[in-house]
């Protein structure tokens, strides 16, 4: 994705002084952050769709998954709401609010029942503030269900998931950053949930272009205080393992292409 808000450089502005300071008025949209800024890559769980044989037993491509889909179903819960109403917003124009001075989209979504969306804009001097707050007819109104920041150069920025507006607490924080093609470069996740025994953990993906291995997640596990490294191949399916809490010790453990174990 090209410049998030190039609009800063190149489009005319308004500036007001007030007693909080300067503020930027933008007589220009600013762009939306791209979908995927919310989505993990967990293909790796989908390596044996292609009708290759995984080794018997919890081999090495085996335990990876099971780890990576434990993050896999707690992202799948925070984020179902909010990439389904961020999503929607691609296909609406905005307004601008002088209220709040600052772009506004707002429009209704599905996602197993009928929601109202009020995704709020505004633009700073080093970036965007969104804010997405969502209704629900004779259930809840003006929910702020997440909240984030992109950048000016549309390569990096985050989001914070909050749980529901039956528990409104923090729940998961996003970071993320892009390459200048628009790619993902990396995604992480960190569980934020206030007491949680495993606030703080995170996994984080990358993506590079080394030949051996294309994809990497590091997983940081708080309650059992371990850190565990997957690297594989997304095309190959060829990968490695490092968890030293699982195998008790600091090695990688290997796997080939048809997802059998092999040694390093």
């Amino acid at each position: 994705m090209k410049n998030l808000i190039s609009i800063i450089l190149i489009a005319a502005i308004f500036v007001s002084c007030s007693d909080d300071g300067e503020k930027i008025i933008p007589t220009e949209i600013p762009v939306l952050p791209v979908e995927s800024t919310f989505s993990m890559d967990f293909s790796i769980n989908d390596a044996n769709s292609g009708g290759r044989t995984a080794a018997k037993g919890i081999g090495n491509w085996a335990r990876s998954t099971v780890i990576v889909t434990v993050w896999s179903a707690l992202a799948g819960i925070y984020t179902a709401v909010p990439v389904a109403s961020f999503k929607e917003a691609f296909n609406h124009e905005p307004t601008f609010d002088v209220s709040i001075r600052g772009w506004v989209w707002e429009y209704d979504f599905t996602l197993h029942a009928n929601y109202h969306a009020r995704l709020e804009s505004e633009i700073t001097a080093s970036g965007v503030n969104w804010k997405m707050y969502i209704s629900q007819e004779d259930s809840f109104q003006d929910f702020n269900w997440y909240s984030g920041f992109s950048d000016i150069s549309g390569t990096s920025g985050t989001w914070t998931l909050n749980t529901n507006p039956q528990d409104p607490k923090p729940a998961l924080e996003i970071i993320w950053n892009r390459n200048e093609d628009g790619t993902t470069k990396d995604l992480t996740y960190t569980n934020v949930i206030p007491d949680d025994v495993n606030n703080g953990g995170f996994i984080k993906f990358e993506t590079s272009t080394e030949t051996d291995y294309n994809r990497y997640y590091n997983i940081f596990q708080k309650k059992e205080d371990n850190t565990i490294t997957i690297e594989w191949h997304k095309e190959n399916h060829n990968g490695r393992v490092k968890d030293p809490a699982h195998y008790q010790d600091q090695n990688f453990h290997c796997w080939d292409e048809s997802l059998t174990d092999k040694e390093c």
